[in-house]
């Protein structure tokens, strides 16, 4: 399974650099019916969302070609704040066919 991202994740980052997600296609590690183990509050990952969970490595990578700015601005955070694997709420996504 795979997501798009469709509007960008909530949080405290400035706007324009949550909007950067948009449009970025990321492979699903799985499907979660409810996040509260994996929510962060720079993500706002509501505990009644289902979500999905990506890979960092799968995240950085696919963020450094979709946009490099995202990237470096991202990077460190994602690394020091996530242990493998991080959500995004199924309200921000578009599941896509295989």
């Amino acid at each position: 399974m795979r997501i798009k991202l469709i509007k960008a994740p909530g949080g405290r980052a400035q706007t324009d650099m949550r909007e950067r997600w948009i449009g970025l296609i990321l492979p699903v590690i799985r499907q979660v019916p409810d996040c509260a183990a994996c929510s962060d509050k720079d993500f706002d990952v509501s505990t009644a969302d289902q979500a999905y969970l990506v890979g960092i490595e799968d995240v950085l990578e696919l963020l450094k070609r979709h946009d490099s700015v995202a990237f470096e601005y991202w990077k460190d955070y994602l690394l020091r704040n996530f242990a493998g694997t991080m959500a995004f709420s199924s309200k921000i996504c578009q599941v896509l066919p295989d």
